[in-house]
């Protein structure tokens, strides 16, 4: 009796291992998988927002592509106001809503704060 309880308890403390390690396989397979969803989650926000940028930025860059100075830009920028050319001006409140920091590509930050004020 004596020897099968000795079984019994060792039998029981294999099982008590197995099942920690189970319960830490099952934790770091639940991990990895949270990460990678939250990484594929940021990539497509990511896509996202390029495909909603995309068009707007090329119509702003086709239509200040002649301007060679900031004075020009913010000239052209105004005189699309004033004459409500509704793609340009649409461009920039896009751009200016979803992610204002894409002018900095072709505008100082002190402008891009401008343009942003004047669309709006």
């Amino acid at each position: 009796m004596k020897d099968l309880l000795e079984i019994a308890d060792k039998q029981m403390k294999i099982g008590i291992f197995l099942m920690v390690i189970l319960s830490c396989v099952c934790v770091y397979s639940t991990i990895s998988v949270k990460n990678s969803v939250d990484e594929l989650n940021s990539n497509i926000n990511n896509a996202k927002l390029e495909a909603t940028l995309l068009y707007p930025m090329n119509v702003i860059n086709y239509g200040l592509n002649e301007a060679s100075s900031t004075e020009e830009v913010l000239n052209l920028i105004k005189k699309w106001h004033d004459d409500e050319w509704g793609a340009q001006i649409g461009a920039l409140q896009t751009v200016c809503d979803t992610s204002p920091e894409s002018l900095l590509a072709i505008m100082t930050a002190k402008d891009q704060v401008e343009v942003c004020r004047l669309v709006k």
